[in-house]
């Protein structure tokens, strides 16, 4: 992981931004090369619409109603609930558009993220 980094590093000193490339860039290269990546707070953003869509493909497919058409609270209550089970929510049958795909993709490699 270091290697694009350090890439970077050179091509900004090369560059004649050595100001730049001594700055945030070379804390944060110190801070991966001591602790590694476990430690590096990520901030993973996405559409909320995205994430309601997922959520109504899921509870549509389980027959229990439309995530959109929910109350607020019935959605955290629903949430909370599913949150707290230890079954899967949904198995490889639940229909996937690309869209789909790419959230959930996006939320199993966000699980195996070492827990802090």
């Amino acid at each position: 992981f270091l290697e694009p980094l350090e890439l970077c590093y050179r091509s900004l000193c090369d560059c004649g931004d050595r100001p730049i490339a001594d700055g945030s860039l070379l804390d944060f290269l110190r801070q991966v090369s001591t602790f590694g990546l476990a430690l590096v707070k990520l901030d993973i953003r996405q559409e909320s619409d995205r994430h309601t869509d997922v959520l109504d493909a899921i509870t549509q497919h389980l027959g229990i109603g439309s995530y959109k058409e929910w109350s607020e609270d019935k959605r955290q209550d629903w949430l909370l609930s599913e949150l707290s089970g230890k079954r899967p929510l949904f198995g490889p049958d639940l229909p996937k558009t690309e869209e789909i795909a790419d959230v959930l993709d996006t939320f199993k490699v966000i699980s195996e993220l070492p827990y802090d």
